[in-house]
């Protein structure tokens, strides 16, 4: 079995995806026990071994053996074969070097000889080869000279020419143009029948909804993948499945979930001595244990991946484990330390030079997400050794390269491809199965009288076209719909990170370290960092416990609250009625409304105001009231009638009443917004449904 970068020859026998790979190589070395003459039979059953055994070494030696035999016997295409499937070995087993003085003395062969295939084969292998040394771009480039090599049939290699392309996207963080290829090299997977790399193919798109934080979807293609895998007994798919679950629950905070499907993992890849895949495993488990506070396993665990990384030279993995010890120094117990007889004072300092490090070889690589996270260590450390002003600079470098990475555009565009392909390939199968009901119309039109069969079979056919178009009408609403879903929730999260509300809140940080005062800065950077990461956390999530979204509305009260200097007072009253950590809601849908009570009711306001959050049962819904006592809408509109706050108040209520129109779309409910004037100030009643989470 071979890892999702594993190049394939074209010109060895394919399993269709049916096969079990591990009963295949064991059948292959009982004839090789057998067959002990060196002839070409023992050369084609050596070729075998090393592209389907599920052991790296193994692979590695039985392409040597094959390198030595097809020299030895002067079978020269032979020999660019077992050069290939040598450096595939070699490759994985982290020799770089070696696979690429594997692959040009292939090259040299099939150019030699005018094979085509196999020179495209040589650069999908040299593009590998770049892709492991993080020159994505390099990489990039010779998986596109690999294309121009194979004709329009040659599925297999067109699918992996697409699939290694897709990979360098993703590396380099372009993920539309990461599931652009996804998406063809599944096309071709299918065509060729592979459905183990059409689940390779799913567990990439799953990263990539990863990426975009949208957890559910990835789990969704990862238990697809998973699915097939077990089906065909691909047990180190499996494991890469199981692991990328497993890292998903854990971005979710769920990690007694995590650390079940990491040991589930590392369960199959120490049966299997993948010592690449132990050593992933036990670095996502370490993460896991970290944030669980339990810092000596977590120690351990790191540690141990760390060794292996450097045993097999991957410099990049190596990078990203230190990255999460630094983390770990940041925030371990003292405890911890003296448990290791390590000076408190070099606790900073190694994680300083971890981070310094991990920078330093990220711009060189340009690597943007590994040195975004260096960014965000320095400042978490900066933070610890109460040095504010640099932890702002640090962090502000880690935000604009967060948003080079990953932005509204990149969400947006990655969703509507894959709605719109998703779109093309259904209708293509509705008007397979409408053109295959026409061809059996026409068989019963031809036993039928001339003139009723006619009738018939033409009001029959009439009706196919109908049903056809109407299916595609009913087919292409559900694609808006899910786009507006999607363009909804974006502009929804968009309203949440407020631009001038994070501004103001940074001036704030820096105004309170201007004037001296660490401890308020302090203070307010840490709600600041609390309120975004639980923003970002629930900006993916359909629907949030009524508890966290009081949390995050609170903490951005607070922070409003003290940048205004205590201008309002707030109180936060949840009925006994309602349970708030099983009543679900969708996440920060009142914050707009309290938004605009703070900065058109209350800021406008002589003298101090106050904010009333009231959640109340009332029959199958809830009742979420933000009731303020500022100086009401209609004063507030003279104020500020040409100005742009105004414009922003309008459609933070044109977002709200969007996604509650979508709620009630899904749901088949009656939720509602309702605005009311006070003597004194504004009532807003936001009404949902009663949704519980049991």
């Amino acid at each position: 079995m071979r890892s999702i970068f594993f190049f394939l020859l074209l010109g060895c026998i394919s399993l269709k995806g049916l096969a079990q790979l591990s009963k295949v190589a064991d059948s292959i070395k009982t004839a090789l026990t057998i067959n002990t003459k060196n002839d070409s039979n023992r050369l084609n059953l050596l070729l075998r071994l090393a592209t389907f055994s599920d052991s790296y070494p193994e692979g590695e030696t039985a392409a040597k053996e094959a390198v030595n035999l097809a020299t030895k016997l002067n079978l020269e295409s032979k020999l660019g074969e077992a050069c290939i499937l040598y450096a595939a070995n070699t490759l994985e087993l982290g020799n770089d070097s070696l696979a690429f003085s594997s692959l040009e003395k292939a090259l040299v062969i099939f150019q030699k000889q005018s094979d085509k295939t196999g020179e495209g084969n040589v650069y999908i292998g040299m593009g590998r080869v770049f892709q492991s040394r993080d020159q994505y771009f390099k990489a990039i480039e010779y998986n596109l000279k690999a294309l121009k090599f194979y004709n329009k049939n040659d599925n297999d290699m067109l699918g992996k020419a697409n699939l290694n392309l897709g990979v360098c996207y993703y590396r380099a963080s372009d993920y539309v143009r990461a599931n652009q290829y996804y998406l063809i090299a599944e096309t071709h997977y299918k065509k060729s029948g592979d459905r183990r790399k059409q689940a390779v193919v799913l567990m990439n798109i799953a990263q990539v909804e990863r990426m975009l934080k949208k957890y559910t979807s990835a789990i969704k293609y990862y238990r697809i993948a998973l699915s097939t895998q077990q089906y065909i007994e691909d047990s180190i798919g499996i494991a890469k499945s199981l692991q990328g679950i497993g890292i998903t629950y854990d971005l979710m905070t769920m990690s007694d979930s995590a650390l079940w499907y990491y040991n589930k993992a590392l369960a199959i890849n120490k049966n299997k001595k993948n010592k690449l895949n132990i050593a992933e495993n036990l670095n996502n488990i370490g993460i896991t244990y970290k944030d669980m506070g339990r810092y000596t396993d977590a120690y351990i665990s790191m540690k141990e991946a760390l060794q292996l990384y450097k045993e097999l030279k991957r410099t990049m993995n190596m990078h990203q484990t230190e990255l999460n010890i630094g983390e770990l120094f940041c925030n371990a117990p003292d405890s911890f330390f003296s448990e290791r007889t390590i000076p408190l004072s070099q606790r900073y300092l190694e994680a300083g030079l971890l981070f310094n490090n991990i920078i330093a070889y990220s711009k060189e690589t340009e690597d943007l997400k590994l040195e975004s996270k260096g960014w965000l260590g320095l400042s978490e450390l900066y933070k610890k050794q109460e040095n504010y002003k640099s932890a702002l600079g640090a962090y502000n470098k880690y935000v604009d390269l967060q948003d080079s990475i990953i932005n509204e555009g990149k969400v947006e565009e990655t969703t509507k491809e894959i709605d719109r392909i998703e779109f093309e390939r259904k209708e293509a199968v509705t008007q397979a199965t409408h053109e295959a009901e026409i061809k059996q119309q026409k068989t019963v039109k031809n036993a039928l009288a001339a003139g009723g069969g006619v009738l018939l079979v033409g009001g029959i056919v009439s009706f196919l076209f109908y049903k056809r178009k109407r299916d595609a009408v009913q087919k292409q609403k559900e694609a808006e719909f899910k786009t507006e879903v999607s363009e909804t929730e974006m502009k929804a999260l968009r309203s949440q990170m407020n631009p001038h509300f994070i501004f103001n809140s940074l001036n704030s940080i820096g105004d309170y370290i201007a004037k001296n005062n660490t401890k308020l800065a302090d203070e307010y950077l840490a709600k600041f960092a609390k309120l975004m990461r639980l923003i970002l956390e629930n900006s993916e999530k359909k629907e949030v416990p009524l508890s966290e979204d009081l949390k995050a509305l609170e903490l951005y009260m607070q922070l409003e609250s003290l940048r205004m200097n205590q201008k309002f007072t707030y109180e936060i009253k949840v009925d006994e009625a309602i349970d708030p950590e099983n009543t679900l809601v969708p996440p920060l849908i009142l914050q707009p409304f309290v938004e605009n009570s703070i900065w058109h009711g209350i800021s406008k306001k002589e003298g101090a105001g106050n904010i009333l959050v009231h959640i109340k049962k009332e029959g199958e819904m809830i009742n979420c009231i933000v009731e303020d006592n500022g100086i009401g809408r209609k004063l507030a509109a003279i104020q500020t009638e040409e100005s742009k706050p105004m414009q922003k108040q309008s459609l933070g209520m044109k977002i709200t009443r969007a996604r509650i129109n979508i709620l009630n779309k899904v749901k088949n409910s009656s939720a509602d917004v309702q605005l009311f004037d006070l003597n004194q100030g504004t009532r807003v009643e936001v009404k949902l449904p009663l949704e519980l989470s049991f």
